[in-house]
């Protein structure tokens, strides 16, 4: 299971959360490792994650990325999110369609998640959000373009959590008011509201670790839910971000250990 979140706020940036379980077989089982990392930087101001089999969800990422490399040489320039997904999509079908049936039963879903290089939220200066998600197997464009609050998720143990955001999210301008001095201040209680969410509310399947990422015209900042406490006998708990895949190759050998074989899904 996984899940993918997207999040486009009012104060001029997006948020990306995403877990790092991967599902792979071992003994005629099916079992899971927290071992990849699934949403990276893909060009100026825009972050993609992805879910469903790994070796397509990659290469996937790998491809956009080369489609969005801007050279220096062109000077300072950056993606519209909806152009993007929209030009991109026969290339994203077209190497789903490259793939043998058994991974593409897997299924390969995309999110991205990108400020709008030119158009403003409201605040001059501070950019809009968009998001699009792309699904197997045609990968027609789903582009959400709202102003405040939009939140958005590919992976089959994302509904739980996002279910929880909008909870979290029913009353927004209480979390608004961390903005106050504080510029990322609500993203940054969302991570911490969620990593409490998961820590209380366990899925099979799905990591308490998260990948996250604050994303604002002119900067993308990452980050995770690190975090260090103290036990009441004195003990110090240290929660951290284990070793993790960047590629199918690195997961692979990080699975030689696991006796993973077949097909793996993120």
């Amino acid at each position: 299971m996984t899940w993918v979140i997207g999040i486009s706020t009012a104060f001029g940036y997006g948020i990306v959360l995403s877990d790092i379980c991967v599902t792979y077989e071992k003994d005629g089982k099916q079992e899971t490792i927290n071992a990849l990392q699934k949403a990276y930087p893909l060009g100026p101001f825009i972050i993609g994650g992805f879910a469903g089999s790994v070796d397509i969800g990659l290469r996937m990422l790998r491809h956009l990325h080369e489609f969005l490399r801007i050279p220096k040489s062109e000077g300072d320039y950056a993606w519209k999110v909806d152009w993007v997904a929209k030009n991109w999509q026969p290339m994203a079908q077209k190497i789903f369609n490259k793939y043998p049936r058994n991974e593409q039963a897997a299924g390969s879903h995309l999110l991205i998640l990108g400020a709008h290089p030119t158009e403003d939220v409201g605040i001059p200066g501070e950019a809009k959000v968009h998001i699009a998600v792309l699904k197997s197997p045609n990968f027609d464009p789903i582009i959400r373009e709202d102003d405040f609050l939009v939140i958005e998720s590919i992976g089959t143990g994302a509904e739980a959590y996002k279910t929880k955001l909008e909870i979290i999210l029913k009353n927004p301008f209480d979390i608004a008011q961390m903005e106050v001095n504080n510029p990322g201040g609500m993203g940054q209680v969302l991570k911490s509201l969620l990593t409490d969410c998961l820590k209380k509310n366990p899925v099979t399947g799905i990591s308490e670790h998260l990948h996250t990422f604050l994303v604002r015209r002119g900067e993308i900042i990452c980050g995770n839910n690190d975090y260090h406490e103290w036990c009441q006998d004195g003990t110090e708990f240290q929660f951290e971000m284990p070793p993790l895949a960047k590629s199918h190759k690195e997961l692979l050998e990080i699975l030689k250990t696991k006796n993973g074989k077949a097909i793996l899904i993120a």
